[in-house]
């Protein structure tokens, strides 16, 4: 088994780059190749298109979605949360959920042939909308790097949350993926069902830790930069759990992004619906949001969003994300899970 040790996993983005893309783990006792280790560059690998896609119920709807999204042929899938609805606390209930997944014929070979990144959202992480406070949030995340087949080198297996980013391409083809993870630092939600605006500047989301590795990953040069949130970011309208809950978390965030070399993206999930949002300021680079949360029970409610710009959709769908080098694009897609026909579409230009 090769297993990185502390020393490997200190050195630098670059240093690292030419290590091997493949790393073997252990999942329920057997040997496993995981391709991509986290916190690395793959400079060898030019990403032209991928899938995403966030909210599965196997028990209420057809998982034939699998294999409709392999038919594409993505180069990754990226998983935004609510991979199941365990809405439990209890570590054996999140390997029981992740064991009914594995009978899918479809997801087993999704995992097996296209290299997977994962975060949760709240149903697959605890009961209700616990952050920081989960009586067991430890063990349920060794849980969930071992199913979501996290190699015992990545690391993502030496800090507390499932965040992890990836450098893919060569200038000027480069690829930043970056995993957020919303919940395992995050401060409690204010009130119950639904929820409103917390404005003190010292309740997290991201929590201290989290905040410093994104800092240090957003000086990483790339051309095009893919930020993926199980929540909402752009979209600050609904009452139910988004970034604007804490709306200086949200500003940074917005910022960052802005300040950051490339084209940013982000990717998000967890409101059983999609849509396309887009953000433009005075003086400060627009950000584009694709909000792919259809495989199972869509919602077709009324929800009142400004930054909208296509959409909403309550039709079942996955997202689709193709980078056009020679014409310097990215086109974000939401195709549906039935015959991948286009349902939302939009085109950003890729700027220096």
């Amino acid at each position: 088994m090769f297993v990185l040790s502390a020393a490997d996993l200190s050195l630098g983005e670059e240093s690292r780059s030419t290590a091997a893309s493949t790393e073997t783990t252990i999942v329920k006792g057997g040997k496993l190749e995981a391709k991509f280790p986290s916190d690395r560059a793959y400079p060898e690998t030019t990403i032209t298109q991928f899938a995403y896609g966030s909210c599965n119920k196997p028990k209420r709807v057809s998982q034939a979605f699998w294999d409709v999204m392999l038919e594409k042929g993505p180069q990754l899938m990226l998983l935004l949360g609510d991979q199941h609805y365990v809405n439990s606390n209890e570590v054996s209930d999140h390997r029981e959920a992740f064991g009914q997944l594995e009978k899918i014929a479809g997801y087993t070979r999704t995992r097996n042939t296209v290299p997977t990144f994962a975060i949760w959202d709240n149903h697959d992480y605890a009961k209700g909308y616990l952050g920081k406070h989960h009586p067991n949030a430890a063990p349920i995340e060794k849980v969930f790097l071992e199913e979501n087949r996290v190699p015992l080198g990545d690391a993502r297996r030496s800090r507390d949350g499932v965040y992890g980013a990836w450098i893919f391409g060569e200038k000027p083809k480069r690829v930043q993926i970056i995993m957020l993870d919303s919940h395992r630092h995050r401060d409690p939600l204010p009130g119950k069902k639904t929820f409103g605006v917390n404005k003190d500047h010292q309740k997290t989301i991201l929590g201290a830790e989290q905040w410093e590795w994104l800092g240090e990953q957003l000086k990483r040069e790339a051309e095009v930069r893919v930020v993926a949130s199980s929540i909402q970011v752009l979209s600050n309208e609904h009452k139910w759990q988004r970034w604007g809950i804490f709306p200086h978390e949200r500003e940074r965030l917005l910022r960052m992004l802005a300040a950051a070399s490339g084209t940013p993206i982000i990717l998000s999930g967890d409101r059983h619906r999609g849509e396309i949002s887009r953000l433009e300021q005075p003086d400060s680079k627009p950000i584009c949001e694709v909000t792919a949360s259809g495989w199972a029970q869509m919602y077709d409610d009324p929800e009142t969003n400004r930054l909208r710009i296509k959409g909403p959709t309550a039709k079942n769908h996955y997202g689709w994300m193709i980078i056009d080098w020679k014409n310097h694009t990215i086109k974000v897609q939401l195709l549906s899970t039935r015959d991948s026909s286009v349902i939302l579409e939009h085109v950003e230009r890729i700027e220096p």
